[in-house]
């Protein structure tokens, strides 16, 4: 049973993640549009919370 935590963990970790890039970038755009030069502000503004 002890898997199931860990599966458990782990979507909501990715949840949350996503909530906080969603932030940033909304559901459904196309990543293609986006440069480096947005995407790693972005990226530095989650790493660092």
């Amino acid at each position: 049973m002890k898997y199931w935590i860990y599966i458990i963990e782990e979507k909501r970790l990715n949840e949350y993640t996503n909530g906080l890039i969603r932030q940033y970038i909304l559901k459904g755009t196309d990543l293609e549009v986006y440069t480096d030069g947005f995407i790693k502000p972005v990226q530095n503004k989650i790493n660092r919370r």
